[in-house]
């Protein structure tokens, strides 16, 4: 007993009252570490193709070739595509900048996203008056 004690005020005597964290501070601390993926380094990219045009998609499809596509799905202006980084990346990465060079931000029709956690529209919700659609097996063909 006496080891804790002394143990609890050397503690005391080492942290001022404000730097003592509040249950809040440790909620919030927890909610973010639940939110988070576990494993740090970013195993998925997702591409938000903002067009339907067919000889695009077939351009990108060409693109990704020997990619693995996670999921697909259609939504009212185009596609998400969730897929493994692999070899193709250089290559995908060298295609979106020559498409989006020199065009605004907002008019760009691809976006590579390497963020934490990609978010999707669920297939078979309702988007802006479209019923999204899962599409992985139109782009796992198109990647052959």
């Amino acid at each position: 007993m006496e080891r804790r004690r002394d143990q609890r005020k050397a503690l005391e005597k080492q942290k001022p009252a404000d730097a003592v964290l509040f249950m809040s501070n440790i909620m919030s601390k927890m909610q973010t570490l639940l939110h988070q993926h576990p494993y740090k380094e970013h195993r998925w990219l997702k591409l938000d193709v903002d067009t339907k045009d067919p000889e695009l998609i077939q351009q990108l499809q060409e693109t990704l070739k020997g990619g693995n596509i996670v999921v697909a799905v259609e939504s009212r202006g185009g596609y998400h595509v969730v897929l493994e980084k692999g070899p193709f990346c250089r290559s995908l990465y060298k295609f979106a900048t020559a498409v989006n060079e020199g065009v605004p931000k907002e008019d760009q029709w691809i976006t590579i996203e390497n963020n934490e956690g990609p978010m999707l529209a669920i297939p078979g919700t309702n988007q802006g008056g479209f019923v999204v659609q899962c599409a992985i097996e139109m782009w796992k063909q198109g990647v052959k």
